[in-house]
């Protein structure tokens, strides 16, 4: 099971954590995500993807017990 955690704009589609399996790269889960959710996939476009806290490309896989977090590009004041 991968922990996926996502913040910003991405918790319009959703849940703030939630829990995935049988996804085999960071890619998969961003297919995923953007089947599920297509009006997400521009948002997960622009989106940096974090394994266990570190910063990966797509082509990154995915564990068992993998922490990942979605951090679309934010804007604050």
């Amino acid at each position: 099971m991968i922990d996926i955690q996502v913040f910003a704009g991405l918790k319009d589609y959703f849940p703030a954590t939630f829990n995935m399996e049988q996804v085999k790269s960071v890619a998969d889960l961003k297919s995923c995500l953007e089947q599920q959710q297509p009006h997400s996939a521009n948002l997960l476009s622009l989106s940096r993807f974090a394994v266990n806290e570190h910063f990966v490309s797509l082509e990154h896989p995915l564990n068992n017990h993998d922490k990942v977090a979605i951090l679309p590009p934010a804007s604050g004041g």
